[in-house]
């Protein structure tokens, strides 16, 4: 009787341990996560203001946002981690670069913009990706004015969707060592 009460309480003391460890990966892989968007978001929060303000067809008097579509093919070319976005004042996509159909939104929520121009320290700001129905990307964005004048915006995302698809198989990856991991300290306990 004494043995078998010995197992159950090994045993129960073991299911919580590693639920507790599988909680505490989980944990810091969420946590590393975010640190990780913070400090992209923190490094690439003026990319936008100063694109804005060097770019010659963003400065014309006569403002055609059509002709941006080249330019921000280049600027993806160069940086594949970056897309390119002019918007409205209302957050209506006007132009970007992009195969067609690729870009899913034809409005992105103009909240978050507000919100970082306002409170650029308070990192992380997620914004609407253009590429998805729901999801939410890190950017940089910077009021385009014209007389004064608000324009429009340009938002550029941090993190592409190239970049995504290339490293979502490390990501699944890592999630599947992680799993083994548990699995091994587990039987180990139990051998």
């Amino acid at each position: 009787m004494r043995n078998s009460l010995f197992h159950r309480l090994v045993i129960a003391l073991l299911f919580v341990f590693s639920l507790l460890l599988y909680l505490f990966f989980m944990w810091s892989n969420h946590l590393a996560a975010n640190i990780k968007l913070e400090s992209e978001q923190q490094l690439h929060i003026n990319l936008a203001t100063h694109l804005a303000a060097d770019n010659p067809m963003l400065q014309e008097q006569q403002f055609a946002y059509e002709n941006l579509s080249g330019l921000f093919h280049t600027l993806m070319m160069l940086g594949p981690n970056f897309e390119f976005y002019f918007l409205d004042k209302n957050g209506k996509i006007l132009t970007y670069s992009a195969e067609p159909g690729v870009v899913k939104r034809e409005q992105v929520d103009i909240s978050p913009i507000h919100q970082l121009i306002n409170q650029p320290t308070a990192l992380p700001v997620f914004g609407d990706n253009p590429r998805q129905d729901q999801g939410k990307v890190i950017f940089s964005v910077a009021p385009v004015e014209k007389n004064g004048q608000l324009q429009g915006y340009l938002y550029v995302v941090i993190g592409s969707q190239i970049v995504t698809q290339a490293t979502a198989s490390i990501k699944d990856n890592e999630q599947l060592w992680l799993h083994f991991m548990l699995v091994v300290l587990i039987l180990c306990f139990l051998a």
